[in-house]
Formats: structure tokens, sequence, C-alpha cells
């Protein structure tokens, strides 16, 4: 019954980690004249013509050492709502073009807060405005909204608590360089973004100090791995398993009564990753492969 029991929280953690669609802008497709973040809608599809593009893949990205890149958006010009160039509107957003209140992408569990990093470099008294819609067969059920006029030239962190709702099942991420509100952009405002996650910041892949005091068997590992460690490292114990980018696609805490247990990592996509174990005594790091 334990076991059951560790094996589904591991599942609703998995998929609360891993479930913003490209959520550090690492993939991109080729347009031919222009690129968009996989999983994005971005007003480059709709500019009309000319070689300026507001949505482009930016090498300035944060945490430094997750990924290679970060999402950039700027208003080119000032503008109000259709504008009649898209050039001019630094807009982006999950899933395609059918309006701006519709599910995007599929969410489990019941994430609490959008979290990342943005870069925000105002001109002209803009507002940039970073949004999530949750939704429930279909219906709006929350929001959590970020408008910011003040500039911010060093990636900042931020955590924006969701509206209390009770269930889900889908969202919409919308980000911007002008406020939800106004509807104005009033040109040649620049915001980055990058690591969007539910509930916890993206930080990083922990430095591994010490490869053989944590034993995982068998490594590569299709379904199960299998961890041995001493003994004296038992009681409340954080797991944690880190992506080849540092972003966490699993975790998850429990007692610890016996220096050996199973985790199940046939969600996983085949991979290099980091599994971390935090204990009141210490922390164990070790690498493995999932075939």
């Amino acid at each position: 019954m334990k076991k059951a029991l560790l094996i589904l929280t591991i599942f609703a953690q998995a998929n609360l980690f891993a479930q913003i669609p490209n959520s550090g802008f690492e993939n991109w497709t080729n347009k031919g004249t222009y690129m968009d973040p996989q999983g994005w809608w971005s007003a480059n599809d709709s500019v009309k013509s000319g070689s300026y593009y507001p949505v482009t893949q930016s090498t300035d990205h944060y945490p430094a050492n997750v990924g290679s890149y970060s999402l950039r958006l700027e208003s080119q010009e000032a503008t109000a709502f259709p504008p009649p160039e898209w050039q001019d509107w630094g807009l982006c957003w999950t899933g395609g073009w059918n309006g701006n209140n519709y599910p995007a992408f599929p969410v489990t569990g019941h994430p609490t807060s959008l979290c990342g990093y943005y870069k925000w470099i105002p001109q002209n008294g803009d507002t940039m405005n970073i949004h999530i819609l949750l939704y429930s067969a279909g219906v709006q059920v929350a929001i959590a909204t970020l408008q910011d006029s003040t500039s911010a030239t060093s990636w900042t962190s931020f955590q924006i608590p969701i509206s209390s709702y009770s269930t889900v099942d889908s969202a919409r991420i919308m980000l911007m360089c002008y406020a939800d509100h106004v509807m104005i952009a009033h040109g040649n405002s620049v915001l980055y973004v990058d690591n969007l996650s539910f509930d916890n910041l993206i930080t990083g892949i922990p430095e591994v100090t010490d490869l053989h005091t944590l034993n995982i068997y068998p490594n590569p590992a299709t379904d199960v791995l299998n961890i041995s460690m001493p003994q004296a490292y038992c009681g409340n114990t954080n797991v944690a398993v880190y992506d080849v980018t540092g972003r966490v696609v699993m975790q998850y805490s429990f007692v610890i009564r016996s220096n050996f247990f199973p985790v199940d990592i046939s969600t996983l996509p085949s991979g290099v990753y980091l599994l971390r174990i935090n204990t009141e005594t210490g922390s164990l790091i070790n690498k493995f492969v999932k075939k």
C-alpha cells in the first residue's frame, strides 16, 4: 500500500513540474524569415511585411546554467489594438490564434502560482503583463496576473498567486509588452521571459559533489530505479529529479525508514537525469540514464 501511494505521489508531482509547453523557450520553429517558440502563438505570425519581428529568441537567459535561450518581446511603435502592423505589438501566448480566452494546454494537479523570471525595459510609460488563465470543462475558473511599469534591467524572479478555485483541466499563458486592461502599446519597450513553472522557481541543476555515496541501479533504467544509501540518511526526505537543463521534472517528500527504496521513472522521456536526495543529515546526488 505504501509503495502504491508513493508511486501515485511521484506521478502527480512529475505532471505538476513538466506541463507548461516549452516553458524555458529552448525549442523554436524556423518559419523562413523568422522563428516562433514551439507551443506558442506570437505576433510574428501576423506581420504583413518587413524584416522586423516583435518576438525573438534571445541568448540572454536565466538561470545561467539552465538552457540556452529566453523569449524576447518588443513593441516597436506606439499603437492601439488591433495594430495596423503586428511588428508594433510584442505579444505571445500558448496555443494558436483563436482569440484570447480559451484552453491551450492540459493541466493536472492543483497549481497555486505561476513562477518564472523576467527582465523589463519600459519606454514611454508602458506596462508589461504576464498572466495565466485556468479552465475547467472550457470555463475560466481562475486567473493570475503580474503587471508592472517599473524597470527591471536585471533578471527578476516572480511568483504570481493564482486565485482560489476547485478543479482545473487546462490553462493558457499570455505575455505582452503592454497593460492588458489598456490595450495600448506605447512603443520601444522590451520584455524578456524565461523558465516558467508552477509553484516553485526553477533554480538550476545542483552541483554533483559525491557520485558514489548514493547507489542507483539499474543504470540505465527503463521503469524503476532502485536507490540504496547509507542508513544514517534515513528519515524525513525530499527527492528531486532534474533534466539536463536543470528543470525539476519530479519531486516528492516522504519518510524513509529503510536505506533501500524504489523510484518509478516510467513517465520520464528517455535521457540523462540527476537525482538529488535531501535529508536532515545532508544531500546525496547521482546521475542516471532513462532508456
